[in-house]
């Protein structure tokens, strides 16, 4: 994700009288996708006539106009907070409104899903997923029959052996492929004269 501007502005509550101090915003195309996932009734929530959401439409689908970092997160909450019920999800009064948090009753979901956002301000991104899904996807049929952590494992089996005080001892093991190193220690003198 690359970030190319930033503004600077407030947030004003459109149901008291706050507003927050002046506040840098990085601009993004997408912050997530939208949420929630899907629509569903508030009805079953049972939400006290009295509270005055911050968001009353947060049961309809809609993009995520802005991000509000931790900083100014936590001088938001204020000490109200009411649970719902159990199987609920609890409402926490900001200094925007009042806010619903939790999980939703399943039985209005149509589809289970569960959405994971990651905010990076590195480009590379895109390179480390590749490489991530490349070793996932690794086909087990390319490994050589006897890998290098077996051969480690077969040679601590037979060489081990331990004192009177628990201590072990192994013997150091042979690479069996030192011809393939090649002429490397004419490489190494060269190398070592150029210092």
């Amino acid at each position: 994700m690359s970030i190319q501007f930033k503004v600077h502005a407030r947030i004003k509550s459109t149901g008291s009288n706050y507003e927050s101090p002046c506040l840098e915003f990085l601009v993004v195309k997408k912050i997530t996708s939208e949420l929630p996932m899907q629509r569903f009734e508030t009805s079953q929530l049972d939400i006290p006539k009295y509270i005055k959401l911050a968001d009353p439409g947060f049961n309809v689908p809609g993009p995520v106009d802005v991000l509000i970092g931790s900083g100014l997160f936590f001088k938001l909450i204020k000490h109200g907070q009411l649970q719902l019920a159990d199987h609920l999800p609890a409402v926490q009064e900001t200094s925007l409104g009042w806010i619903v948090s939790g999980l939703i009753p399943t039985s209005q979901l149509s589809v289970g899903g569960t959405l994971c956002t990651m905010v990076t301000d590195d480009d590379d991104i895109g390179k480390l997923l590749e490489r991530f899904w490349y070793f996932d996807a690794y086909d087990e049929a390319t490994v050589h029959k006897q890998s290098s952590d077996d051969a480690c494992v077969v040679h601590f089996l037979e060489t081990y052996r331990r004192d009177e005080n628990g201590r072990f001892f192994v013997r150091l093991p042979f690479n069996e492929a030192k011809g393939q190193l090649g002429d490397s220690e004419t490489m190494a003198q060269w190398s070592q004269s150029r210092i």
